[in-house]
């Protein structure tokens, strides 16, 4: 009987710790998986993409806006929640 105890004891505990260990290990994994985007997103590459697109869209979009305005001598809202509103062009209060 003390041998079925100690084998019984021996297997929950290994299964036990086999349990802690595959949680500490998924949790690293996802930790250094983090890091990586975070190391791949903040790249070089990726920095000089993203502001070549950035630039790209936002110049579209300001030249689609200004072909839609009417009037270009029309006060525009100093809101920034405007759809009209371009931040490369100084604020009009008013």
């Amino acid at each position: 009987m003390e041998v079925l105890t100690s084998v019984a004891t021996g297997l929950v505990g290994t299964l036990v710790g086999a349990a802690i260990a595959w949680l500490a290990a998924r949790k690293s994994h996802r930790l250094e998986i983090s890091f990586e985007m975070h190391r791949e997103f903040h790249s070089p590459e990726m920095i000089d993409w993203m502001e070549r697109h950035t630039e790209t869209d936002q110049r579209e979009q300001w030249r689609e806006r200004a072909e839609r305005m009417e009037d270009p001598d029309e006060p525009r809202s100093a809101s920034p929640d405007d759809s009209e509103y371009c931040p490369t062009e100084p604020r009009q209060d008013g």
